[in-house]
């Protein structure tokens, strides 16, 4: 069954399809105009051009929108609050929907997937995987092995594959980038032309409730994303990538049918080379695993292929390696991967992201953001050089503090003398010195 969706604005016309296949009785959705809306909105608010569908919008729909709207713009300026009009808007009469009684989930064979497939596994009835957004379509040979394994994998758990081939980035790449901004939409759009055969879906989170960045999908979007007929759940926000590599590798199916790859050298299912690759072998390893993942043809390379991975520069990334980092030594019986790790820290956590400002250094000084932003990167930076070297960032804090609490006492020297020669400066000075020594760990002030 194919759906279409033909889009019209001032200078383009674009058809969207998505071609559905696998266990699925596809039947016409009673939420076509939310899907409509939810393939659309992002790119409208790009454009700043007023958004029209076929079909009503309800009125807790319209307030969805507008809420949706009104965060989406506070994250992202550069997409602007947009007039949203359905055909035929009014209570209207309420749309005749036999109840689905399926739930499904958005199934990549990757860690967050599969965490939240095992998490609800009693419960999801269906499995929903999307060609075209991490695989382009022409890949059709390693498609084809992706399918194989998911089927594989479906099979063994008893849940219903539902294969959705899309040509959807051909049009949104131009207006939104689809992990920043537009996943939890495309997402949520594809699973509301499913109401009639599942009541329920969860996107699986790739964030915690401690690192709720602005996303493409997010705990407080996503759910603006559900019909009358369909609740869009974003899942798995109160567990990290390292304790949901943890709990996956406890069912032995996960540790053949992984697929975390977005690079795929040579048709690899996984190559165990990019940074991807590495990063969960690694957690896989520190779980206990070792090499024994049949996901993964080559075993993990602590020579070569970890020292010259190419470290990420996102936040999000910067924090899962440090999160290895305190694994590997809290753990302490894996002495060469945590020398490899530390190095391998201490040599791109911060030169790469360095770099990258100087090369978008013309833009960064221009951004209106920049301003706002000057009195929280002075913070941000000292945070970043505690966390990266504790030692030499005690030693120099103290040194700063002191030189600080001196030029106050000179200011105060020069003003009142009289004052300055009294037990209160004693007490301060003593005061400061020991407030030093708990701060920065042994480290003191000038002896008064």
């Amino acid at each position: 069954m194919t759906v279409t969706f033909r889009l019209t604005g001032p200078d383009f016309e674009e058809e969207i399809y998505l071609r559905f296949t696998g266990d699925v009785a596809f039947a016409p959705s009673a939420s076509a105009t939310e899907a409509a809306v939810a393939l659309c909105l992002i790119p409208a608010m790009k454009m700043g051009a007023p958004l029209s569908v076929d079909g009503p919008i309800s009125p807790a729909g319209a307030d969805a929108i507008g809420r949706f709207q009104e965060i989406f713009s506070c994250w992202y300026p550069e997409y602007g609050v947009v007039p949203v009009k359905g055909r035929g808007d009014g209570p209207g009469e309420a749309r005749a929907h036999s109840q689905a009684a399926g739930a499904g989930v958005f199934f990549s064979g990757g860690v967050d997937s599969f965490y939240t497939l095992l998490k609800h596994e009693k419960e999801l009835t269906h499995a929903i995987f999307v060609h075209g957004c991490d695989i382009p379509l022409e890949r059709v040979d390693f498609r084809r092995m992706v399918s194989e394994r998911l089927r594989e994998t479906c099979r063994v758990f008893g849940k219903k594959l539902i294969e959705v081939e899309t040509n959807l980035l051909g049009f949104t790449d131009r207006y939104a980038h689809w992990g920043y901004h537009y996943h939890g939409a495309g997402l949520a759009a594809i699973a509301l032309l499913l109401d009639r055969e599942i009541a329920s879906v969860r996107i699986a989170a790739s964030r915690t409730w401690t690192n709720m960045r602005p996303w493409g999908s997010h705990m407080t979007t996503d759910s603006l994303w559900s019909s009358p007929f369909l609740a869009v759940i974003h899942d798995g926000q109160e567990c990290g990538r390292t304790g949901k590599v943890l709990a996956i590798t406890k069912n032995p199916l996960v540790l053949e049918q992984l697929r975390v790859c977005w690079e795929n050298v040579e048709g690899q299912f996984n190559c165990g080379r990019c940074e991807k690759c590495l990063r969960t072998m690694i957690s896989l390893r520190l779980c206990g695993v070792r090499d024994t993942s049949a996901a993964f043809a080559e075993p993990l390379d602590l020579e070569v292929a970890v020292p010259n991975v190419d470290f990420p520069l996102g936040e999000a990334s910067q924090r899962t390696w440090r999160a290895l980092v305190d694994w590997a030594e809290a753990a302490g019986t894996d002495e060469p991967l945590i020398r490899t790790l530390r190095e391998l820290y201490r040599k791109h956590g911060y030169t790469l992201q360095v770099k990258e400002l100087a090369r978008n250094n013309r833009e960064v000084l221009q951004s209106p953001a920049w301003a706002a932003l000057l009195p929280k990167l002075r913070n941000k930076l000292w945070d970043s050089l505690a966390d990266h070297d504790p030692d030499w960032f005690r030693r120099k804090l103290a040194v700063h503090a002191t030189a600080e609490r001196d030029a106050v006492f000179s200011e105060l020297w020069k003003k009142d003398r009289r004052w300055c020669r009294r037990e209160t400066l004693r007490r301060t000075l003593r005061h400061w010195r020991e407030k030093i020594g708990r701060w920065f760990g042994g480290a003191r002030g000038d002896q008064a």
